[in-house]
């Protein structure tokens, strides 16, 4: 009986303290705190400690290279060409860009073909002895430029046709006629062959069309123009690209023209008509005024006043000068009065036999202004060879600008 009580006694006494669970979680939170404490301090240091210790290190040695980022270019596929699954959404873009360009090339030859009915081939014949054949000496192209009641005009380039005076004109490559030389401008290398209508077919005159002319004075580079004719030497032949080099002038004798550089390839028999992409006429491309390698073309807005001097007979005036405006930058230079610098005079000239001088600024013929090369030309055309006009101009000289007025006999032009 004791037994079981001295048992129970103690069973009840025998429990489980809580004190020291609760000592051993307070001492954990204590060590994780200065664990966190002593890692935050020995991590700074050490950073410090590692900045300072390679700055020290790295003394002498080369700076970094900075490099300009680059666009990697995406991995070509390795499956080979003949075997890729093409897309065929790109099939279909493709064709249609190809379709579009093809379009392009077919309205350019539609037009050039209309722009055909405008030109004509001309053979020069040299005429031989008694039983001889006659030989062709040049093949060379020409273009419509009028037609009237009685003749047909046709625009040529001089050089080719010299010193001849037959000619066989060949219309739209099958109806055959023959020509003579009507009027021509040496400097500008301008020819009109004149047709008799009484000599060409009804069918060959309903067919034929006088080229239009357009406005080259407002070419951009960039826009897309074809030249018909010979471009590449051969009769018959087209080349189309686009402007290259944006309006330059051009000095010749008593005269100047508009050039343009134009992206064909460069032939140096080459001749032919520069057209828009509407057909119109924008000039005359003659391997005359090649520049190198660069083809050249002659804006059609200042051989207006030459071509119809050349329709019409005019007997055209000679001076013999060559000359710039001056431009706002040399005005202060001249006293602010705007004239035309002559840069050459003809030996032998009207020009030459008056007095005028390299240097001299005309500012006035016959009281009228003149302000650069196309005024002068304007001018002059006013008068007759053998009419006389007062030129006036300043000289400089070392005691100073001199005004001058001086008389020129005008002769007519060969």
């Amino acid at each position: 009986m004791r037994e079981e009580e001295t048992f129970a006694f103690i069973e009840e006494n025998v429990m489980e303290s809580k004190k020291p669970k609760r000592q051993f979680v307070a001492g954990a939170k204590r060590v994780i705190w200065y664990g966190l404490i002593f890692g935050t301090i020995a991590g700074s240091t050490f950073a410090i400690v590692t900045t300072f210790v390679s700055s020290w290190l790295g003394r002498g040695q080369e700076p970094e290279r900075i490099a300009l980022s680059t666009t990697v270019q995406p991995k070509v596929s390795n499956i080979p060409k003949e075997t890729k699954e093409p897309n065929k959404s790109e099939l279909i873009t493709d064709e249609k860009k190809l379709e579009g360009i093809q379009n392009i090339y077919s309205l350019i030859g539609k037009q050039a073909k209309k722009t055909n009915r405008s030109l004509v081939g001309i053979s020069a014949i040299q005429e031989g002895g008694e039983g001889v054949t006659p030989l062709v000496t040049n093949t060379i192209s020409g273009v419509i430029v009028a037609k009237t009641k009685k003749a047909v005009m046709i625009l040529t380039r001089y050089s080719s046709i010299k010193n001849i005076q037959k000619m066989t004109i060949t219309f739209m490559g099958q109806y055959i006629t023959t020509g003579n030389l009507y009027n021509y401008d040496g400097r500008a290398n301008l020819a009109i062959v004149k047709v008799a209508v009484s000599e060409m077919t009804e069918t060959a005159l309903r067919n034929i069309e006088v080229v239009d002319f357009g406005d080259a004075e407002y070419l951009e580079r960039g826009e897309m123009v074809y030249v018909v004719g010979q471009p590449d030497g051969v009769i018959g032949s087209m080349e189309f690209g686009y402007i290259t080099r944006e309006s330059s002038v051009l000095s010749m004798e008593d005269y100047q023209v508009n050039i343009y550089g134009i992206s064909i390839n460069y032939h140096n028999n080459g001749y032919g008509v520069v057209c828009n992409m509407n057909g119109k006429c924008l000039g005359i491309l003659d391997s005359k005024y090649n520049e190198g390698d660069t083809t050249i073309f002659v804006g059609i807005d200042r051989l207006r006043l030459i071509l119809e001097n050349l329709l019409n007979q005019k007997k055209q005036v000679y001076v013999g000068i060559n000359g710039r405006g001056i431009t706002d930058e040399y005005l202060e230079q001249f006293n602010h009065q705007s004239g035309l610098y002559v840069t050459d005079v003809t030996v032998g000239s009207p020009a030459y036999e008056a007095g005028i001088q390299v240097g001299d600024v005309i500012h006035e013929i016959n009281g009228e202004k003149v302000d650069g090369m196309v005024k002068f030309f304007e001018c002059i055309q006013n008068y007759r060879p053998k009419e006389t006009i007062k030129v006036t101009l300043d000289r400089e000289n070392s005691n100073g600008k001199k005004e001058i007025i001086l008389d020129v006999k005008l002769q007519e032009r060969k």
